[in-house]
Parts: structure tokens; C-alpha cells; sequence
């Protein structure tokens, strides 16, 4: 677990800010992916079944959650990185 002053340097070094700031963008870019692939396998084989649909659905809203907060997250970690 980072001390204090170890999360303070981290949060306080632009280069780390911005570094961080691309992974989240790499992150969002992998998630979305995951929903595409999501929806290719849905498409293929799940429409019209209610269990794969609901399945689905979650997975879905899971996925599009996850990517909301990482992106938020990122935005926020360019602007502190000027």
C-alpha cells in the first residue's frame, strides 16, 4: 500500500499525470472492443434467446459503466497534467 508521500509524488508528477491520462485511453479503447465482440457474439447466436439477451444486456451495462468511469478518469489526469 503507498504512503502518503509516495501517492502525493505520484499525483503530483505531470509526466506520471499524462502517462497515466494514455493508459486510461488505452483502457477505454480495450473495453469498447470488449462490446463489440460482445455484440458480434450476440448477434451470431444469442438473438431471440431471453437468457443470452438478459446475459447480454448486463454485460453490456457493466462494460459501457466501467468505460464512463475510466474515461471521466483519464480526462481528469490530462487536466491535472496540463
Amino acid at each position: 500500500m503507498a504512503t502518503f508521500v509516495e501517492a502525493w509524488r505520484v499525483i503530483t508528477d505531470k509526466a506520471v499525470l499524462g502517462d497515466t491520462a494514455i493508459q486510461g485511453a488505452r483502457i477505454v479503447k480495450a473495453l469498447e472492443d470488449a462490446e463489440a465482440v460482445c455484440l458480434r457474439v450476440f448477434q451470431d447466436c444469442g438473438e431471440g434467446v431471453p437468457e443470452v439477451e438478459e446475459s447480454y444486456d448486463r454485460v453490456r451495462s457493466v462494460l459501457q459503466g466501467v468505460v464512463g468511469g475510466v474515461f471521466v478518469a483519464s480526462i481528469r489526469l490530462r487536466h491535472l497534467a496540463g
